[in-house]
């Protein structure tokens, strides 16, 4: 023990620390120091900061300082599922900890005076390369239905926070079956849709958006007989009746990464309602070149949609012409469409019925086709059957599909309700969309695993059913995509109680649980901010409310932390507030819910 002064002695200055010197194997060196000013310092002048306590480290091992934990500490629970750090969890009936989040919101965007979004009228795509997306929908003039389209973009700010551009008029005069889709490789989005006073042509035309969101269109200078301002032009496609009665049933498109192509189906009305098909490529980068039509189906198209198989490279068309749900399978090469199998009018898939709302996608990490239908019965079902589709050759390929699941019940008297399908490989889900009940406007979203060709229903929620807020939403055609840079899923749709406004709809795919609009799962069951990232069945250690969690990025000092839709924090205030920031990285972990219950 040294007595060892920290200045020459005088009248005024007596300042002496006393310091401790212990050895265990090892020469003595200094293990705590006490100073003048009553400081206490841990292996050397190590006084630790204002608000940290002495912590012990255990045995054999030195104690230190450390921030306070206010009365909180943490838990351990077996994740369910994969739980990011710094995360809202909540505890599942079994026990385990599961990432919380902010499940849906309700976006309407501020559309212009007249904006309408019927059934065949709405559409949106996203662009990756910027983070960019389009919507398109129609305003109305003397009668006639003018095409527009807005950009848009999502904050990466927890909450999914959505920008909306100003309206650009695509087509001048009266038009409908729009589509659209993004394509990387010249990153441009492409708009389809049917030019009536054009006689009923099919038409297609470029757009950019910039990083004002603001729309520049492009296209060719030939077929100019519908500029939309003089300089601007379209190429057309389809000589006339571009799709069966212009319900958006019979019209759809989908986008090769592989090819650096897209694709349209449709119904060709002029021509006995067959099933054509064309693909639409940008070699110079600036106008679209289309290739010549390519038949399908010679049966008559009721009612298609098409997917793109990245496996095969293959697209696959989900169809029914008066025999039942079948399929297509097709690829393109030189920038035409090339059969790959079934021949047409075979590769039945459901014969009971006729179907009239078909949606297909492609779920990426099974490999597998999930086609979605809603037959004709009364009442309407809503049912989903999983398709592995063969490696054979063009023509040789084929799809062995497992058993139709059913999800939903749609009543008799819904002649609109739409279906889509969206996978998200993030959390290996697909999801359907539905029309639930017309007559009061319910939109459901299915929920399904896939284990092979089997699929299980895991959950049904409904994306407007709280008071007051369901009427007459219901899921017209619509348009739906999830954003692999936010891990939101978009839905846009016609709302038919606020004048046929077309609702920006966002939502996380990560909820399983409760709820309805704007809810957030589990939060009855709250625990805390989860500390280090865990996968799932492994060990979540869970910082507890009155805790300190050290494991957040980009905080705002003495700001609060709500649960955000994309199961982040988020300072958009929302339901339930977890947190307050005390560091950048470090939040004091609360637990306030502003309905009510804590």
């Amino acid at each position: 023990i040294q007595a060892i002064a920290q200045g020459t002695f005088s009248a005024s200055v007596n300042a002496t620390d006393l310091i401790f010197y212990t050895g265990h194997s090892e020469a003595a060196t200094e293990k705590f120091r006490f100073t003048s000013q009553g400081e206490i310092g841990i292996g050397g002048a190590n006084y630790g900061s204002d608000g940290q306590v002495l912590t012990s480290g255990g045995a054999g091992a030195a104690p230190a300082w450390e921030d306070a934990g206010g009365g909180g500490g943490t838990i351990d629970l077996v994740a369910d599922g994969t739980i990011p750090a710094g995360a809202p969890t909540f505890i599942t009936s079994a026990g385990k900890a599961k990432h919380m989040v902010r499940m849906m919101a309700d976006n309407e965007v501020p559309w212009p005076s007249g904006a309408q979004g019927n059934a065949n009228n709405v559409a949106i795509a996203y662009g990756t390369t910027d983070n960019r997306g389009i919507i398109l929908y129609h305003t109305t003039s003397g009668g006639d239905e003018l095409g527009q389209v807005k950009g848009w973009t999502v904050a990466d700010d927890g909450n999914g926070t959505i920008t909306h551009g100003t309206a650009t008029q695509f087509c001048s005069q009266d038009s409908s079956e729009y589509k659209c889709w993004y394509d990387d490789s010249v990153n441009k989005f492409f708009i389809a849709y049917r030019d009536r006073d054009d006689s009923n042509k099919g038409k297609v035309m470029t757009a950019t958006v910039g990083s004002d969101l603001a729309i520049t269109l492009g296209g060719l200078a030939e077929g100019a007989d519908n500029p939309t301002s003089g300089t601007i032009a379209d190429v057309t496609f389809e000589g006339g009746a571009f799709g069966k009665n212009e319900n958006g049933l019979n019209v759809a498109v989908a986008y090769s990464t592989t090819d650096d192509a897209g694709v349209i189906v449709y119904a060709d009305g002029d021509d006995s309602n067959k099933g054509k098909a064309v693909v639409v490529t940008c070699p110079s980068g600036t106008a679209p070149t289309v290739s010549s039509e390519f038949e399908w189906n010679g049966n008559g198209v009721e009612a298609c949609d098409v997917v793109w198989d990245p496996d095969t490279n293959k697209f696959i068309i989900a169809y029914e012409d008066g025999n039942g749900l079948g399929y297509y399978i097709g690829r393109i090469d030189s920038g035409a469409v090339v059969q790959a199998g079934p021949a047409i009018g075979s590769g039945l898939i459901d014969e009971t019925g006729v179907m009239t709302r078909i949606a297909i996608g492609y779920d990426t990490t099974a490999d597998k086709v999930i086609i979605s239908y809603r037959d004709t019965g009364s009442p309407y079902e809503v049912y989903t059957i999983a398709g592995a589709v063969s490696s054979a050759a063009d023509s040789g390929m084929s799809i062995t599909f497992g058993t139709k699941v059913q999800s939903g019940v749609v009543a008799a008297s819904v002649s609109n309700g739409a279906v889509h399908v969206i996978h998200d490989p993030a959390t290996d889900r697909n999801i359907v969309f539905a029309s639930d009940n017309h007559s009061t406007g319910y939109i459901e979203m299915h929920i399904f695993t896939i284990s092979g060709t089997a699929l299980t229903l895991v959950d049904t929620i409904d994306v407007y059913n709280e008071s007051g807020t369901n009427t007459n939403k219901m899921l017209r055609q619509g348009d739906a995509l999830l954003d692999p840079d936010t891990g939101l899923v978009h839905l846009i749709h016609r709302h038919d109680g606020g004048s046929n406004y077309p609702y920006h709809i966002i939502m996380s795919p990560l909820a399983d649980d409760g709820g309805g609009m704007g809810s957030v799962t589990g939060v009855g069951e709250y625990i805390g901010l989860n500390t280090t990232a865990v996968t799932d069945g492994n060990t979540a250690t869970i910082t507890t409310p009155g805790g300190l969690n050290e494991n957040q990025t980009g905080l705002t000092v003495a700001s609060q932390y709500f649960i955000g839709r994309t199961g982040k924090v988020s300072t958009v205030s929302g339901e339930h507030m977890v947190g307050l920031a005390t560091a950048s990285t470090k939040m004091l972990v609360l637990n306030f819910d502003p309905r009510g219950s804590v």
